[in-house]
């Protein structure tokens, strides 16, 4: 029996060595393209994240051809024969911070019926059986500062499926039925926002850190209930149009191919007559606070913060070495370990810089038992001022280095990836040097960046305090005040009230 135990023991050993050797991702699926960073350097003898000798990543993705079109449309385009497939996405410049304050919730409308109510010479329901039939997708979207328009299907009915993509980008149809079932939608997802004590929080964090900017208000049920049809005819003309748009194609199709059915469908797509204009500035910085929002929940969920940087910064690539070091990290973040491994107060805890195009900001997120509410805002606040105070030791800067590296090849595992980061880049506005400098940039980081980072970054007698969670939780949170730094300490608990958005500020 034992004889047979060492065997199992030392198969299993080998298959495990032979994954670690081809590079698995987190699924599971073997990549024979890219080592992890780590198994390229020789520790030694010494574990590798511990090596001193930082060297550059092998790794150089391929780039995809490019052009545009005189309305200004650009194409990049990666051949991919891996599979008999090809697969598309048009990224379009704006998104829902463009929104009027009146208009909440209508780019959100135009993503959806832009695919969802018909397009062309189909109706909805024709639309979704000839894409059936072809075992074909076509998907359309906005987030925040851009939509998509994507598609994917086989390459041997890529004309067909690119012309029906083409006129879900053009000329949508925008059924009433349609719009009426993603509106009825849209206003049960608003009534059950009370439901997700996670969900009450993410707005109300926002709404107590930007206010009455775009970047702070909220879709309530009478914008949902006031979209019509005309809206989404409006509204498309303003936002899908070939200026600034980005059609990223992979998959096994040749680029003159490609060429021809661009030119076909897109050559005469003419501008919209209205620019898309600058995000406005946020007139002020909300002063400090400490909020609690009572709701019928055992659990206490937390987030405190404030107003952050805005994307291009010269500290950009410290800030990611910050935040990895901080609470992004998983469980080697100076968060986890303390708050969730050391001291066990919460469930799950996260915190970073997270810069944005006009201002980011800085937050803490932890979701824990009602009665750790307060123990827990101690333990985040002083994680940031032990950042601001301390420098990280190598041993620490090497392992967050090693991770990033590791992490950064599986943003290009696929064509798709590679051509799809390139164009939301910049549309962003990084540069297009920006991926090939940045694990140089990471491996230049010194112990001293990151506390600069945290004591010019994070401003503790600025921060924006918010609990949700039973009386308990309330309790919990009076008990630590004086606890706190001043000012905070000194700050009355102001409780606000919940109503599809925040209510009594």
């Amino acid at each position: 029996m034992k004889f047979y135990i060492n065997q199992i023991i030392t198969l299993l050993a080998f298959f495990l060595l032979g994954m670690a050797q081809i590079g698995c991702d987190p699924q599971g699926a073997p990549s024979t393209k890219v080592t992890a960073p780590e198994l390229l350097h020789s520790s030694g003898g010494r574990h590798p994240l511990l090596d001193k000798e930082l060297q550059a990543v092998a790794f150089t993705p391929e780039q995809p051809a490019e052009w545009s079109l005189p309305n200004g449309l650009t194409v990049l385009f990666l051949r991919d024969e891996e599979l008999p497939l090809v697969r598309g996405v048009l990224y379009l410049k704006g998104g829902t911070l463009w929104e009027d304050e009146d208009n909440q919730g209508l780019i959100g409308a135009l993503g959806s019926q832009m695919r969802q109510g018909g397009a062309g010479q189909f109706s909805a329901a024709e639309l979704d059986r000839v894409l059936e039939e072809l075992s074909a997708s076509v998907e359309s979207g906005f987030d925040s500062e851009y939509g998509s328009v994507a598609f994917q299907g086989l390459s041997g009915d890529f004309d067909q499926i690119f012309s029906i993509f083409s006129n879900v980008v053009r000329n949508p149809l925008f059924e009433q039925d349609r719009l009426s079932l993603w509106k009825g939608q849209s206003l049960e997802s608003i009534r059950r926002r009370v439901d997700d004590p996670a969900t009450v929080a993410s707005i109300a964090f926002r709404q107590l850190v930007y206010r009455d900017s775009p970047f702070g208000r909220v879709t309530l049920s009478r914008n949902i209930e006031a979209i019509e049809r005309s809206d989404l005819l409006i509204a498309h003309d303003r936002f899908v149009r070939p200026s600034d748009a980005i059609l990223v194609v992979t998959g096994s199709i040749t680029r003159e191919d490609l060429q021809r059915a661009v030119e076909e469908k897109f050559s005469d797509w003419s501008q919209s007559q209205q620019p898309l204009e600058s995000l406005p500035k946020i007139a002020r910085q909300p002063e400090a606070g400490i909020f609690f929002l009572e709701m019928p929940f055992s659990q206490a969920t937390i987030y405190l913060g404030h107003q952050g940087v805005e994307r291009h910064t010269e500290d950009q690539i410290a800030i990611e070495g910050f935040n990895h070091v901080f609470g992004a990290g998983g469980f080697t973040s100076r968060l986890t370990r303390r708050i969730r491994s050391e001291l066990g107060l919460a469930y799950s805890v996260y915190g970073a810089i997270l810069p944005g195009p006009v201002r980011g900001r800085n937050l803490v997120f932890v979701q824990t038992k009602a009665e750790s509410a307060g123990p827990a805002i101690i333990e985040s606040i002083n994680t940031i001022l032990a950042l601001k105070s301390e420098t990280v030791t190598e041993d620490e800067l090497t392992e967050t280095q090693r991770a990033i590296e590791s992490a950064f090849v599986f943003r290009f595992d696929s064509p798709q990836k590679i051509a799809s980061r390139r164009a939301v880049m910049r549309l962003l506005g990084y540069p297009d040097q920006y991926d090939n400098n940045y694990i140089g940039g990471i491996q230049r980081l010194k112990p001293d960046e990151i506390r600069d980072v945290a004591a010019r970054r994070w401003n503790i007698d600025g921060l924006n305090i918010l609990v949700v969670g039973n009386r308990e939780a309330r309790d919990s949170l009076e008990s630590v005040k004086q606890g706190l730094p001043e000012p905070l300490r000194d700050i009355e608990i102001t409780e606000l009230g919940f109503d599809e958005q925040l209510l009594g500020l």
